[in-house]
């Protein structure tokens, strides 16, 4: 288990407006919501997502900052440690994502 408190928060747009509005970004005039994960809102799917963007981050960062690049390292085993012990599907937590960014292929 990771020694600390583990959370994030991800931004999904309302599937119901987003999928009738297929115009650039900069035209999008409605508010994204914020879902937090943690472990009363577990996302084993969006967790190793985000997870897998540090060790990317760290080759970056390990010739100019490797203490950066050490704690990158250590964040990564944070939250997949974090996913494995908190196992759900993110759209299982936030149910009205559910008909929009359903990933039942994970874990249930």
């Amino acid at each position: 288990m990771p020694s600390r408190k583990i959370f994030f928060y991800i931004h999904f747009g309302d599937g119901n407006i987003e999928n009738g509005f297929w115009y650039i970004p900069e035209f999008i005039n409605y508010r994204y919501p914020s879902y937090k994960v943690d472990k009363d809102h577990p996302g084993s799917e969006v967790s190793d997502e985000e997870a897998a963007t540090f060790p990317i981050e760290s080759i970056l960062f390990r010739e100019k900052d490797a203490a950066y690049s050490a704690l990158l390292l250590r964040h990564t085993e944070e939250i997949c440690e974090f996913a494995d012990e908190y196992r759900r599907n993110y759209t299982r937590s936030v149910l009205k994502l559910f008909n929009f960014m359903n990933s039942n292929w994970w874990i249930l």
